[in-house]
């Protein structure tokens, strides 16, 4: 089956008219692990050709459109090692608790297994992502509510053994607001790291051979370990910037004071990115101004009627229902990106959602894909906050 399914049937009558059907752009899934062991992604194939996929892998959707964040649930798909039509999540009989997340810069959906549990292996897969049959049935929609375009089968097969670096694939963890703490941890265990340091070891160890003194031994010992930490420092340099820094960036305008042309002025919008105090209290579960619609408009909604509507700037373990990262991606850098959708899906966001101004207005400031990422993992974390040094 083909993965783009394009449907004229877009919805209920609440759909707009012109809200095409969502479309699956691809499924990823792990065939193999990098250096670092972290995950090596591969496309499956729509004639069933795809092998070799490992026990732990999770198993990732990509959509051509934004999301309801409500729906990408754990019924909205079926992976089960037996072939057949299946009609809906009643008939799965496969693998059970597979959690979803949704990353909305992607309008991407990872299904992950359970800590320990694996597929089984030399075994054919049938992966069906459900079309909703109606407004209360599971299935992906767009945030406008028109639903995916029809049913999706896909089949799969994984691997005789899962190399030894493969481990599961958990969700995101650790400090994300002052650092990439997972990264620089990663930095000092990393086999690139350990080969690239290996040189360093060779080279201390010839050194001392020659050496007639216990100082002379000292200073080879010395030369290895500042060798070492020039490797993890490299590596350590790769690592994305912590959100607090990000988000400092927009504190010349979201800033606890900013001089206008009256004098002092208050933050712009009253949200405060200075600092985490200003965070946790302009921003964390505070709902946009450009939502406020609906009976309660100045509370935050988890399960809105519509999505959009009373939205929380950052809504502490949910990206797709935070205004934060949507400011930014109705951006002109991001629909420039590898990641953004056709160029009316972002109109459609703007035009029914994010209104105003795009973050950040400035030219060269934004973040990137990186940046969002980092967003998204520190927003999907819970949003903590701390004082950073």
């Amino acid at each position: 089956m083909a993965l783009s399914t394009p449907g004229c049937d877009i919805g209920p009558g609440s759909v707009a008219a012109d809200a095409p059907a969502v479309q699956l752009v691809e499924v990823l899934v792990t065939t193999g692990v990098d250096a670092d062991g972290a995950p090596i992604r591969s496309r499956v194939a729509n004639d069933g050709t795809t092998r070799g996929v490992l026990g732990t892998s999770s198993i990732i959707l990509r959509f051509d459109r934004f999301l309801d964040p409500l729906s990408p649930t754990r019924q909205a798909i079926c992976l089960q090692p037996t072939l057949g039509r299946t009609t809906s999540y009643l008939d799965c009989q496969g693998v059970d608790f597979l959690q979803p997340t949704y990353d909305p810069v992607w309008r991407r959906v990872e299904y992950r297994q359970q800590a320990g549990a694996r597929l089984a292996a030399q075994t054919t897969y049938q992966l069906t992502i459900f079309r909703a049959p109606d407004d209360a049935a599971p299935g992906f929609r767009a945030f406008d509510g028109a639903p995916f375009g029809q049913d999706a089968t896909l089949e799969l097969a994984t691997a005789a053994m899962d190399p030894p670096a493969a481990t599961d694939e958990l969700p995101p963890k650790g400090d994300r607001f002052c650092e990439d703490a997972p990264c620089l941890e990663a930095c000092e265990a990393a086999p690139t790291v350990k080969a690239c340091g290996a040189p360093c070891a060779i080279t201390a160890t010839a050194c001392a051979a020659a050496c007639a003194t216990e100082a002379c031994r000292g200073e080879c010992a010395t030369a290895a370990a500042s060798c070492r930490a020039a490797c993890i420092g490299a590596c350590r340099a790769r690592c994305p910037a912590g959100v607090a820094r990000l988000l400092g960036v927009c504190a010349g305008c979201h800033g606890a004071s900013v001089d206008g042309p009256d004098g002092f002025v208050g933050a712009a919008a009253g949200l405060d990115l200075s600092s985490s105090a200003g965070i946790v209290a302009t921003a964390l579960g505070q709902v946009a101004h450009q939502t406020q619609t609906g009976e309660h408009a100045a509370r935050g909604e988890a399960h809105p009627a519509r999505f959009g509507r009373a939205m929380p700037i950052v809504s502490p373990g949910f990206p797709g229902d935070s205004y934060l990262l949507y400011k930014q991606i109705v951006g002109a850098d991001y629909a420039a990106s590898e990641a953004a959708p056709a160029l009316d899906e972002i109109e459609r966001l703007r035009a029914t959602v994010v209104v105003g101004m795009p973050m950040p207005p400035a030219a060269g400031t934004w973040p990137g894909l990186g940046g969002l990422a980092q967003q998204t993992r520190w927003i999907g974390l819970g949003a903590e906050t701390q004082a950073c040094p």
